[in-house]
Protein backbone atom coordinates (compact mmCIF):
# COMPACT_ATOMS: atom_id res chain seq x y z
CA UNK A 1 0.00 0.00 0.00
CA UNK A 2 1.38 3.46 -0.96
CA UNK A 3 0.42 6.49 0.67
CA UNK A 4 -0.17 9.24 -1.83
CA UNK A 5 0.74 12.61 0.30
CA UNK A 6 -1.35 15.60 -1.43
CA UNK A 7 -1.47 19.03 -0.81
CA UNK A 8 -2.25 22.00 -3.10
CA UNK A 9 -0.47 20.84 -5.99
CA UNK A 10 -1.47 20.40 -9.79
CA UNK A 11 -1.79 17.21 -11.58
CA UNK A 12 -3.07 15.03 -8.23
CA UNK A 13 -6.26 13.83 -9.90
CA UNK A 14 -4.22 13.12 -12.51
CA UNK A 15 -2.21 10.57 -10.53
CA UNK A 16 -5.01 9.02 -8.63
CA UNK A 17 -6.50 8.25 -12.08
CA UNK A 18 -3.05 6.89 -13.04
CA UNK A 19 -2.90 4.40 -9.47
CA UNK A 20 -6.64 3.42 -9.98
CA UNK A 21 -5.97 2.35 -13.95
CA UNK A 22 -2.82 0.16 -12.91
CA UNK A 23 -4.87 -0.80 -9.98
CA UNK A 24 -1.88 0.36 -7.06
CA UNK A 25 -3.49 0.18 -3.52
CA UNK A 26 -3.17 3.57 -2.38
CA UNK A 27 -4.73 6.10 0.74
CA UNK A 28 -4.71 9.73 0.63
CA UNK A 29 -3.50 11.86 3.20
CA UNK A 30 -4.10 15.60 2.94
CA UNK A 31 -1.84 18.33 4.85
CA UNK A 32 -0.22 21.11 4.05
CA UNK A 33 3.39 21.92 5.47
CA UNK A 34 4.53 25.34 6.44
CA UNK A 35 7.68 25.06 5.58
CA UNK A 36 8.60 22.19 3.09
CA UNK A 37 12.13 21.80 5.35
CA UNK A 38 11.06 21.90 8.93
CA UNK A 39 8.06 22.17 10.33
CA UNK A 40 7.47 19.66 13.35
CA UNK A 41 4.05 19.62 13.84
CA UNK A 42 3.87 18.51 10.39
CA UNK A 43 6.19 16.20 11.04
CA UNK A 44 4.25 14.74 14.25
CA UNK A 45 0.98 14.09 12.18
CA UNK A 46 3.00 12.44 9.01
CA UNK A 47 5.15 10.30 11.49
CA UNK A 48 1.39 9.38 12.92
CA UNK A 49 -0.17 8.15 10.15
CA UNK A 50 3.03 6.36 8.70
CA UNK A 51 2.83 4.47 11.55
CA UNK A 52 -1.05 3.90 11.62
CA UNK A 53 -0.30 1.76 8.24
CA UNK A 54 1.33 -0.26 6.57
CA UNK A 55 3.29 1.72 3.92
CA UNK A 56 5.65 0.23 1.50
CA UNK A 57 6.06 4.21 0.30
CA UNK A 58 4.85 7.57 -0.38
CA UNK A 59 3.98 8.89 -3.22
CA UNK A 60 3.98 13.10 -3.34
CA UNK A 61 3.44 15.58 -6.49
CA UNK A 62 6.73 17.65 -6.18
CA UNK A 63 9.46 17.04 -3.98
CA UNK A 64 8.85 17.58 -0.25
CA UNK A 65 12.56 17.71 1.90
CA UNK A 66 10.50 17.23 4.99
CA UNK A 67 8.64 14.46 3.71
CA UNK A 68 12.16 12.74 2.79
CA UNK A 69 13.79 13.59 5.75
CA UNK A 70 10.93 11.44 7.61
CA UNK A 71 10.96 8.48 4.86
CA UNK A 72 14.83 8.31 5.28
CA UNK A 73 14.25 8.44 9.06
CA UNK A 74 11.78 5.49 9.13
CA UNK A 75 12.90 3.45 6.59
CA UNK A 76 10.46 4.17 3.61
CA UNK A 77 10.50 4.43 0.22
CA UNK A 78 10.00 7.99 -0.96
CA UNK A 79 9.01 8.36 -4.27
CA UNK A 80 8.15 12.09 -5.67
CA UNK A 81 6.45 12.83 -9.51
CA UNK A 82 8.45 16.27 -10.10
CA UNK A 83 6.87 17.82 -14.14
CA UNK A 84 8.85 21.05 -13.51
CA UNK A 85 11.74 21.29 -15.67
CA UNK A 86 14.66 21.92 -14.55
CA UNK A 87 14.32 20.46 -11.36
CA UNK A 88 13.72 23.75 -8.59
CA UNK A 89 14.70 22.73 -5.28
CA UNK A 90 16.06 25.31 -2.90
CA UNK A 91 17.53 22.95 -0.28
CA UNK A 92 18.78 19.57 -1.44
CA UNK A 93 21.28 18.59 0.78
CA UNK A 94 21.36 15.02 0.08
CA UNK A 95 21.82 14.50 -3.91
CA UNK A 96 21.66 10.55 -4.10
CA UNK A 97 17.64 11.12 -3.03
CA UNK A 98 17.06 12.47 -6.82
CA UNK A 99 17.32 9.99 -9.22
CA UNK A 100 15.98 11.97 -12.36
CA UNK A 101 14.40 11.09 -15.68
CA UNK A 102 15.09 12.55 -18.96
CA UNK A 103 12.10 13.92 -20.84
CA UNK A 104 9.51 10.93 -22.22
Amino acid sequence: MILFYQWNAFMQKGMENALKKLRIEYEVYYDIADNWDKDDAFERRFIDRLEKGNYSGVLSVNYMPIISDICEKMRIRYISWVYDSPLHIRHLDIPRRIKDRKSV
